[in-house]
């Protein structure tokens, strides 16, 4: 072993607090959600507020959206989604989307 190595490791020692899962606080209620649309008066970003709480997509999957991800299927359509990983998934659209 290396003379500037420890024979024990000292960090086995250290308790580290496991931190607290704060994600029930970062959802908004669907009034929440509503009244932001119907607050929105600019079509683009109503458009884009709609398409993310719609479709669960993340910022970035969004933002790298180009046309030829959409599919027509019957009365809605499919979005080709690259994700993290670069991972595609497919996500469906109703209607109102």
């Amino acid at each position: 072993m290396s003379p500037n190595y420890l024979k024990v490791n000292v960090g086995l020692l250290v308790k580290l607090e496991q931190p607290e899962d704060m994600l029930a606080e970062r959802i908004m209620s669907e009034q929440a959600v509503a009244r932001m649309l119907a607050l929105e008066s600019n079509p683009r970003n109503h458009a884009i507020l709609s398409l993310l709480y719609h479709t669960g997509l993340r910022a970035q999957e969004l933002c790298s959206l180009q046309w030829r991800h959409v599919q027509p299927r019957e009365e809605s359509g499919q979005l080709a989604v690259f994700g993290k990983g670069k991972k595609t998934r497919f996500v469906l659209l109703d209607e109102e989307t």
